[in-house]
């Protein structure tokens, strides 16, 4: 008995990709910005990447273990919402401090959507699991491709502020997989 690729789930799952790869993209581009907004030296700015990079990379393991022992399904709407709300956040920071506290959130948001998004994509891929998984990724590869002219937009027409933009389609992605 065949079993038929689940194509709503997984163009869901990939627009919650999209969203949290976003903000992985996002965080290069806003560097320069922050650099000359708030005078951050060289070593400030490679912290905030080290940040970025240890909590959406190196406690993704444990989301995984956590989605590998029960089905986590809030993990997917809470991950999309977390790390667009922490990068939406910096436009009201105004301090360096702020800024390592939204980054590390964003990065726990994109660390937590993973694991339980790959899992729940690869049971929707029914036989097709090569092609499921690569529709899937797509979304990611787009939503980091996306990040660096989503955040040139609204530093360019608003301002640190128009960062708050962000949480507009990370409201959006995180209700419809809460729904």
């Amino acid at each position: 008995m065949a079993h038929d690729m689940n194509t709503k789930a997984l163009a869901l799952l990939g627009l919650g990709h999209m969203m949290v790869d976003l903000n992985t993209g996002a965080l290069p581009a806003l560097l320069p910005f922050l650099k000359t907004a708030l005078d951050l030296s060289y070593t400030m700015i490679g912290t905030l990447v080290l940040v970025a990079s240890l909590s959406s990379s190196l406690i993704q393991p444990l989301f995984g273990y956590l989605s590998d022992r029960s089905a986590r399904p809030w993990l997917l709407p809470f991950g999309v919402f977390a790390a667009t709300a922490g990068m939406a956040a910096i436009g009201l920071a105004s301090s360096y401090a702020l800024i390592l506290l939204f980054v590390c959130v964003s990065g726990i948001g994109i660390a937590s959507y993973h694991p339980e998004a790959y899992k729940t994509a690869y049971l929707a891929t029914g036989e097709k699991k090569a092609t499921g998984i690569s529709l899937f990724s797509v979304g990611g590869n787009i939503g980091y491709g996306l990040g660096p002219l989503a955040v040139a937009l609204c530093l360019t027409i608003f301002g640190q502020i128009g960062l708050l933009l962000l949480l507009l389609p990370g409201l959006l992605a995180s209700g419809l997989l809460l729904w």
